[in-house]
């Protein structure tokens, strides 16, 4: 994905949201001050830690609506709140979604969904996506004058914590306007719908149905965008995967498209359905803030790699604007797979057919032995084609290649192994 822009560090008269006042406001809610004691950051970092394992070892002992419980409000303010913004934000950066965004703020007045909004951190990094391109539009091309979201949250106490550090942070010529809802209301549409690790939440009867109403919300009959973001697990992950096969299939959704990190609309090979050694997540590097970093210390949480899971989409397929000329030849889905250290080509080959294809029959392939032969390192790109394809890349491309990277040099492709 994009490389970090430390966003808490620049201000622009451009910018919707303001960064450092955003950071600002989230430590005077969270502790009073800008600087608070190493007893008040030790108290919340231990806070923290209990949700972070009800997040991860404890699942069943999440309340459904624990953030209305003021210590896992605080707990999730001070550990999630920001690299939750800087995820949203770094996904609607990348080309692929920024070129969709472009479109849709051509419109005077904006009008977001953000389900499962809690603090609203989705909303706010959706904000920080906008300066950028508001800055690179110019304050005349970007035409959104209002942008209004309906939030979509149980807890009226983690809305109202959100809205504060939104209110305190926003610019004066972009007017930004935040209601709560407690479902999705069927009499709107929207622009752009985001929903942010919530639909893991949801009980796995409700998940598809949940789904299908939050795409429908949004107006197909403009332009739209639709993100759905998950923790980057292969549970999660996996689950992702079968709802975005759901909505590609469904009857109701005739114009749906694929925007990322997949260009295609067919079977996910990464879903629950497959055997697949590898699941669909990506990463980004981040910097944390200062006062993030302590608190992460004392938690022991660390915020250097953000990890996730997302689908973007729009149901509006005829309004989905062409992506560069068709240059974008893929998307790397997977970091580097390595065989061993073995010399034998017959092991490595079979090591490939096993984790690049699905399905009983696994096809021999000349670049597939090929790649055996020439070496053991690897990636997985979800590519226009409808296809996963192996790719071996070129040295020279290495670092250029993380989980998220937007593929249009077709220079990189050393072998390619097709998998339909």
């Amino acid at each position: 994905m994009n490389s970090p822009l430390h966003w808490w560090l620049q201000d622009s008269p451009l910018d919707i949201l303001s960064g450092p006042e955003l950071l600002r406001n989230w430590s005077l809610l969270l502790f009073g001050t800008e600087k608070p004691a190493e007893t008040q950051i030790q108290s919340t970092a231990d806070l923290t830690q209990q949700l972070w394992s009800k997040f991860n070892t404890m699942r069943d002992h999440l309340e459904r609506d624990y953030m209305s419980a003021d210590k896992n409000l605080q707990a999730y303010l001070a550990s999630f709140y920001i690299p939750n913004v800087e995820r949203t934000r770094n996904i609607l950066s990348a080309p692929v979604n920024a070129i969709h965004l472009e479109k849709i703020v051509q419109n005077e007045t904006v009008q977001v969904i953000d389900f499962g909004a809690g603090p609203l951190s989705a909303s706010a990094g959706l904000l920080l996506a906008l300066n950028a391109l508001r800055g690179r539009l110019g304050k005349e091309a970007f035409k959104c004058r209002e942008i209004n979201i309906c939030a979509v949250e149980r807890s009226e106490k983690a809305f109202s914590k959100g809205l504060q550090i939104l209110s305190r942070t926003a610019c004066k010529d972009v007017i930004i306007n935040a209601t709560r809802a407690t479902s999705i209301p069927a009499e709107r549409k929207f622009h752009i719908a985001l929903a942010a690790n919530v639909i893991n939440e949801l009980p796995e009867k409700h998940k598809f149905k949940t789904s299908m109403q939050f795409a429908q919300s949004l107006d197909a009959s403009s332009a739209n965008l639709a993100l759905i973001l998950e923790p980057g697990q292969e549970l999660h992950s996996r689950g992702l995967a079968d709802i975005r096969d759901h909505l590609c299939t469904a009857e109701e959704l005739k114009n749906f498209a694929v925007i990322a990190p997949c260009l295609h609309k067919k079977e996910c090979p990464l879903s629950s359905k497959k055997s697949r050694n590898d699941w669909c997540w990506f990463k980004s590097s981040f910097r944390s803030p200062s006062l993030l970093e302590q608190i992460d210390r004392k938690s022991k949480i660390q915020h250097t790699e953000l990890a996730y899971s997302y689908i973007s989409f729009s149901t509006n397929e005829t309004a989905v604007p062409q992506k560069a000329g068709n240059q974008l030849r893929a998307i790397a889905v997977s970091d580097e797979m390595d065989a061993g250290q073995p010399d034998d080509a017959e092991k490595r080959l079979d090591y490939f057919k096993n984790n690049l294809f699905t399905g009983a029959k696994r096809p021999e392939n000349e670049n597939l032995a090929k790649l055996a032969r020439t070496g053991t390192k690897t990636k997985l790109c979800a590519e226009t084609g409808d296809y996963l394809g192996g790719l071996r890349h070129s040295e020279s491309a290495r670092e250029k290649l993380r989980r998220g990277t937007e593929i249009s040099d077709s220079t990189i492709f050393a072998a390619i192994i097709k998998e339909r």
